[in-house]
Formats: structure tokens, sequence, C-alpha cells
């Protein structure tokens, strides 16, 4: 049976059910097919990893309290976090891995590290 390759066009013999004329269309067929997703996936990673090196380096200077502007200033985005921890008396940490921030008053964060805030 003559079928067509999805990917470069190409006439091939084969099952009836076979969609590609080699390995190698069929990967880079997929490939292009899941890039997209990848992308977004990788954007979401890099944001994530530079918030939590920002908290880690304010962490790391003992720096318990941070302001908002001074955040903003260094590059973190407060859309990204990874989880959120609801304590018993209503406190609500925000998490991008291991590292967090816990809202203060006057646009203030106190700093902490996965285990210390409990």
């Amino acid at each position: 049976m003559k079928n067509s390759c999805l990917e470069c066009g190409n006439a091939f013999v084969g099952r009836s059910d076979k969609k590609f004329c080699d390995t190698d269309c069929r990967s880079y067929y997929h490939n292009k097919k899941m890039r997209s997703s990848r992308i977004y996936v990788h954007l979401v990673h890099k944001k994530l990893r530079i918030n939590r090196c920002i908290l880690q380096s304010q962490f790391g200077q003992k720096r318990t309290n941070v302001n908002h502007h001074d955040l903003l200033r260094k590059g973190f985005d407060f859309d990204y976090m990874t989880n959120i921890y609801d304590t018993q008396k209503g406190k609500r940490y925000i998490f991008c891995y291991d590292f967090g921030y816990l809202s203060l008053d006057n646009d203030r964060y106190a700093i902490v590290k996965k285990g210390q805030y409990i």
C-alpha cells in the first residue's frame, strides 16, 4: 500500500497504518509538535529559578526582611511560585521551591527557608 509521509510528504510503501517514511521523519514530526509546550515550560522554569535565586541571595545575606521594590529591582516576578502554605494562624507563605516569603506591613516581606517557618 502506498502512503505519504506526514512530515516530508514523500510517498512510501508499507503497512496501511504507517504514517512516516522513516524514524527520522517520525521523530522530527513529534519534536516539532511538542516544541511550543517545551518552550513554555522552559520559560516558566527560568522565571522560577530567577525568583528562587533572588530569595536565596536575600536569605543568605541574613536579611530576613526585604522591601517589595528591592525584589522587583532585582527581577523578582510575583506571578511565579511553586506552592503556597497557609498556617493555622492565618499566615500565608509563598514559595519558589525551598525559599519563600511572607507578606508583612508596609510592602515588606520576610524571607524564609522551607522548614524554618513552622
